[in-house]
């Protein structure tokens, strides 16, 4: 072994100075600052996708429907008035529930469809009143009828939401066209849904691919249209 080798010194590591760290460290932050709205977009972009994916999703359980009843299910019916709102659904029941069983919910789907019990409370089949949160059904969020773009109720946003919060919600209705008035007792289809009437796609006459069928719907919050269509609708 040479004696160089052996009296080699070590030379000391070089150190980041102070000055060197902060600039590194504000190098960073751009750089983040400016990947920040291309994630936030991106993030945005992916919500949207998903929403427009649930709108092909129950386009496509309507025509499953539909070639399995030979019509569409009516935007809202249901069994008729009963004594109290825990005796029937008040006529109040969304047609989106009859799409359960093509939303690949066929177990909540026997579940309402058949009378049910909970917490002691025996319920009808196709249930009660939707706005009965003691309901286990109607508590169930679908994530094929949530858009995740829209902003939901606080469940501190006070006692007048604070049942709404319990509720599964939609953020998609059934066009039912010009109607204004009247909604919940129409005397003709306006579009194509109506509540207690059904069509068919010969009913269309622009065509299937012509018409609207569903839209998305906000929530109560923020001025937004309600997100749920069976209830906090006026009677007129």
């Amino acid at each position: 072994m040479s004696a160089n080798a052996t009296h080699r010194r070590a030379v000391p590591a070089r150190a980041f100075t102070l000055v060197e760290l902060l600039v590194v460290l504000f190098i960073i932050c751009v750089i983040v600052a400016l990947l920040l709205p291309a994630v936030r977009s991106s993030r945005e972009a992916a919500r949207r996708m998903q929403c427009s994916n649930n709108l092909k999703q129950l386009a496509l359980a309507l025509h499953n429907y539909h070639e399995a009843h030979l019509r569409f299910p009516s935007a809202m019916g249901g069994t008729g008035e009963g004594a109290t709102p825990l005796q029937s659904n008040r006529n109040r029941l969304s047609g989106l529930v009859a799409l359960l069983p093509y939303l690949e919910q066929a177990q909540l789907w026997e579940q309402i469809s058949s009378p049910a019990k909970f917490d002691g409370t025996s319920y009808p089949a196709m249930g009660p009143a939707p706005w009965i949160t003691a309901y286990e059904p109607w508590r169930v969020q679908l994530q094929a009828l949530a858009c995740p773009s829209t902003t939901r109720i606080s469940p501190d946003s006070g006692r007048k939401n604070l049942a709404r919060t319990q509720l599964g919600r939609t953020n998609y209705a059934f066009c039912i066209g010009d109607v204004a008035e009247q909604i919940h007792q129409p005397q003709t289809l306006r579009g194509a849904f109506g509540c207690g009437l059904t069509s068919r796609l010969e009913d269309m006459t622009d065509g299937g691919s012509q018409t609207i069928a569903l839209g998305e719907i906000g929530n109560a919050s923020e001025r937004l249209v309600n997100g749920q269509f069976a209830t906090a609708q006026p009677a007129t």
